[in-house]
């Protein structure tokens, strides 16, 4: 298709329009299939040496064990760079900019004693210096990052399912202190929270997905941080496992769904339709069952996010781009 359109292009005025491939948005092209180790919890992208290419940190709850490892530029190919024993039962770790040099900060929190440690990068690949530890109270099991008020450093949200408290910060300036601007009741049994962009206002918009019941509610950022104003509410397919922002076709900043059930294999992909919370799919298929995590990445230069597929059990490590491209422009 895309030799069709390029053989179509007329060469008729100078304004250039751009019209996308939409068959072919939700391909991924494997570069890459290795057998890594089992038994990694955590899968972190992570900017460590500021080339634009999507670095990890791979951790693995029950030994501790954590690697960075960095892109070599050939896709799909990470090279370890340090690794260290970061301590047993970590189960959030949290992506963060802590003080606007680009290099990936952390929080890692243990939802069993509330304990939280920040820390930022030093500027050699894998390494983090602590800048602060808090309890932080028990029971947090979703904590998104989040942008509130468009000051350059990393918010957050933090959720409890089992109470259904939500709780918003913004980052003070200090690396690691947080401000809570914000408590709601969210309701119970939220499994899932994605950060979104559903309106082009750089704002962190919210999906909020119940497995259970297959629940979706989709909500956008108001100029008050840590308010979110509810936008739709659909009845989505029950047991997702994964829901994975993507930007899948180039379409200016809003936000497209990679959604994925361990249990059945079943993976969706959709993209917005320019209404915030509404998606269209665009591809379905059925991939094999236990991958987790789906790790979002960028393996190259194009913009499109690709992806990092890990299997828990099997540690199979499956390195995608994204295939969709652009066709020439057609010029009118």
């Amino acid at each position: 298709m895309a030799r069709a359109l390029a053989s179509a292009v007329l060469f008729v005025a100078t304004v250039v329009s751009v019209i996308p491939l939409r068959a072919d948005v939700g391909d991924q092209t494997i570069v890459k299939d290795v057998g890594a180790a089992n038994g990694w919890t955590s899968i972190i992208p992570m900017n460590l040496n500021n080339d634009g290419l999507t670095d990890l940190l791979s951790y693995n709850a029950t030994t501790g064990l954590a690697i960075y490892s960095v892109a070599t530029g050939v896709p799909g190919e990470q090279q370890v760079v340090k690794q260290v024993n970061a301590g047993l039962g970590w189960t959030a770790i949290v992506p963060m900019d802590l003080n606007h040099d680009g290099l990936t900060d952390l929080l890692s929190y243990r939802a069993d004693t509330g304990l939280a440690v920040y820390s930022i990068a030093t500027g050699v690949p894998g390494e983090q210096q602590v800048v602060r530890q808090v309890t932080a109270g028990l029971g947090w099991k979703i904590i998104v990052p989040m942008n509130l008020n468009d000051d350059g450093l990393t918010d957050l949200l933090s959720y409890n399912p089992d109470t259904g408290l939500a709780v918003y910060s913004i980052a003070t300036g200090v690396p690691g202190e947080q401000q809570v601007v914000r408590q709601v009741a969210a309701g119970l049994g939220w499994t899932i929270i994605v950060p979104m962009n559903l309106n082009y206002d750089d704002l962190t918009d919210l999906l909020s997905y119940r497995a259970d019941t297959g629940l979706a509610i989709y909500s956008i950022a108001t100029s008050t941080p840590g308010e979110q104003q509810v936008v739709k509410q659909v009845n989505a397919a029950i047991g997702w496992t994964a829901i994975v922002p993507m930007n899948l076709d180039s379409v200016g900043g809003l936000t497209g769904l990679l959604s994925y059930s361990s249990n059945t294999g079943l993976a969706m992909y959709s993209v917005p339709t320019g209404v915030p919370g509404e998606q269209t799919v665009v591809k379905q298929m059925t991939a094999s069952v236990d991958w987790n995590p789906i790790v979002p990445m960028a393996l190259n230069s194009d913009g499109l996010t690709d992806l990092l597929c890990y299997n828990i059990k099997t540690g199979r490590a499956v390195f995608s781009v994204n295939a969709f491209e652009l066709p020439p422009p057609i010029i009118k």
